[in-house]
């Protein structure tokens, strides 16, 4: 095994290979999903990727397009929209 390769940041995944043995093939794990940043629960539409592979991606992958898209959820966006609404109209 490789130097590179020991480091434990690497998912060891066994492939069978075209002469029919067993071996070990390394990739790197994908980062943790997305969570709201009231309730924790994981945000949908927003892609999961790499930094480096995140960047290339499009707008409309990287976040959701609405006030406060990609950090809270939908549920919690909507009770802080009201919240701004009642103390702007109170």
């Amino acid at each position: 095994m490789r130097r590179a390769q020991r480091s434990r940041s690497l998912k060891r995944v066994k492939k069978r290979v075209p002469s029919g043995e067993s071996r070990l093939s390394f990739k790197k794990e994908l980062p943790g999903k997305i969570v709201c940043a009231e309730c924790g629960s994981e945000l949908h539409g927003i892609a999961r990727e790499k930094p480096i592979r995140f960047s290339n991606l499009n707008k409309s992958a990287r976040t959701v397009s609405r006030k406060y898209g990609g950090m809270l959820c939908s549920s919690c966006s909507r009770e802080s929209i009201r919240k701004e609404a009642r103390v702007m109209f109170a």
